[in-house]
This record gives structure tokens, sequence and C-alpha cells, in this order.
């Protein structure tokens, strides 16, 4: 191994430590800001120096930029970014941000105690609203798929209503359909509600709840991301979205799901970190409900029909 080498290992925090300074805090946040450096690639970059080695030394910038075997249009967005001063970076995404905007950092007294159950917690949070909300008791995850019969979008509204009536604070991804329907139950209750959203804010996803985001905000809950403020949903996203939203939750109500997609891993994810999970009985020929009933015949999730049964079965 090289002094050099040697030396970066030793000066090198592990990647899931908090920041030692604000600079090194602004320069991991321009480098997770490149499009195209997932979780993944910022870990194993974190692994072989600190983010600030990167802005300070062209030369070891391009010998880590070459180890990750990056594109030619990632090297570029990159090298863009390392010609800049990442404290500048930092308060200009703060900015963007706005006055009910804030970027809560991995290691942070603030940052969501419950992500850091996950294998690959976001080595940043992006939150817009009340961010007390991501702290209430009895965080129940309602999921559900997004092409679904009115009727059944409006039951599952009725019910996040009923649960939020009864303590429950409601998360969901914000996505047409059932996600939707469980947001808007809790705001018609006038409870707060979160939304972790695929994509920054700058780019809200879908579109057509740009208004309900904003009312979300409003009523006491809040938007969050782990992507930067012009960062677009990617289908890669939505994954890691899935996972936020299990592990920030307590438990899960599968409201209507189809056998794949990404309700389903969100699904997954709470078995994986021991989340107690419920689902909701639908006809058997129906085959938009298949993944619900298949949890329940495999005894993954506990079969219930009312807001009681839920709140009983979630946190007794």
């Amino acid at each position: 191994m090289s002094s050099q080498s040697s030396l970066l290992k030793d000066l090198t925090p592990s990647p899931l430590q908090a920041p030692d300074s604000p600079r090194e805090r602004a320069a991991r946040w321009a480098i997770w800001s490149v499009e195209g450096i997932g979780f993944a690639r910022i870990k194993r970059l974190l692994e072989h120096a600190r983010a600030c080695a990167l802005f300070d030394d062209p030369h070891l910038a391009a010998t880590l930029s070459q180890r990750l075997s990056l594109s030619p249009k990632i090297l570029a967005a990159l090298a863009a970014v390392l010609t800049r001063d990442p404290e500048d970076l930092w308060h200009e995404e703060l900015s963007r941000l706005g006055p009910d905007g804030a970027i809560v950092t991995l290691g942070d007294s603030d940052y969501p105690a419950s992500l850091l159950e996950l294998s690959d917690p976001p080595l940043f949070v992006c939150l817009r609203g009340n961010a007390e909300a991501l702290w209430l008791p009895a965080r129940l995850a309602l999921v559900g798929s997004r092409k679904i019969p009115a009727a059944h979008q409006l039951a599952a509204r009725e019910l996040a209503r009923a649960l939020a009536r009864r303590g429950a604070m409601i998360l969901s991804g914000g996505a047409i359909g059932m996600d939707a329907a469980a947001h808007r139950g809790a705001l018609l209750e006038a409870a707060p509600t979160v939304a972790v959203l695929p994509g920054g804010f700058g780019h809200l996803t879908p579109r057509s709840h740009r208004a309900l985001f904003q009312e979300i905000v409003e009523q006491g809950g809040a938007l969050l991301s782990e992507y930067p403020h012009q960062t677009q949903a990617r289908r890669y996203h939505f994954p890691r979205r899935n996972r936020l939203i299990a592990a920030l939750a307590q438990g899960a109500v599968i409201l209507k799901a189809r056998g794949k997609g990404g309700t389903m891993l969100t699904a997954s994810a709470c078995r994986e970190l021991g989340r107690p999970m419920v689902a909701l009985p639908y006809e058997a020929q129906d085959p938009g409900a298949r993944g619900g009933l298949a949890l329940i015949r495999e005894r993954k999730a506990e079969l219930v029909w009312d807001a009681d049964h839920i709140m009983a079965s979630c946190f007794a």
C-alpha cells in the first residue's frame, strides 16, 4: 500500500459517520448532487477519501473517479462540481429549499433515528414542512397500487381518516391511487401526514399532486426526499423511496396491491426491518389484490378490516 493510500485510509471517516466539519458535509452534498452518483458510489468513494479531498486535490479526484468506473457524462458533471466551492453549493441548495425547508445530515441529532435501521441509510434527508412529524408516535405506512377503482380509493381515504382520528400519523409515497387517498384521509381529519418522494422538490412527482403536496406542508405534515432539489425522479429511485417509507413507519397497511410493484417492495422492506404488517381482504378473483392476499396467505401480513383492528395489530 502506498504512503498516500495509507494516509487516506487513516484519515477517512466511515461514510456512515457524521461529517467532521461543515466543509466536509458540504463537499459530500456537492458530490451527492451529481446525477448518477448514487448511494453505492458515494459510499465507495468515501471509503477511500474524505469528500473535501476531492475538491483540494484534482489528481486524487481523477484517480478515484477512475476506480468508480464513472461514465463520461457523470465524469463531466463531477468535474464541473469540483471546480466550485462546496460550501457555496450547500448554501445555494438551502436557498432553493426556502424558509420551510431543511437538509438533515446523517449523524445530526435530528436525523430520523428509524432510518439508521437500514443497511443503506441516506446520507442526507431533505425536508419541507414540519420535521417533527417524523418523530410522532404511531407512524403508519398506508401503501397500495396506483390503478385502483374510485370506490376503493374512497374506502382507503376513509380508512386513513379513521386511523388519523385514532392517533396514527399516516406515511405514504404521494403517488396516484392509494397513496394519495391515504394522504387525503389524514388531511380530512386535519392531521399531519408525510409524503416520501422519489425526486427533488424542484421536480415534484407526480406533477398533478402539487396542490396535495402544498396542503400536506400547510397542514403540519412534511415532504421528504433524499435527493437534491433539481433531481428528477428516475425509475431506480422508487425502490429506495419505498425502503424509506418502510423504515420511517412503525407498521404498514397494504391497502390493495398486485403481485408485483412498488407496494410489494415496501412490504418486503417491512419484513426485512421487522415492521408489523397488515392487509385488507378483497375478492380472490380480483387481480389487483393478489399481492395483499398472498401476504395474508403466507402469514406475512395479518388480515384486518377496520381502523380499530389495524391499531391493535400494529401498536398493541
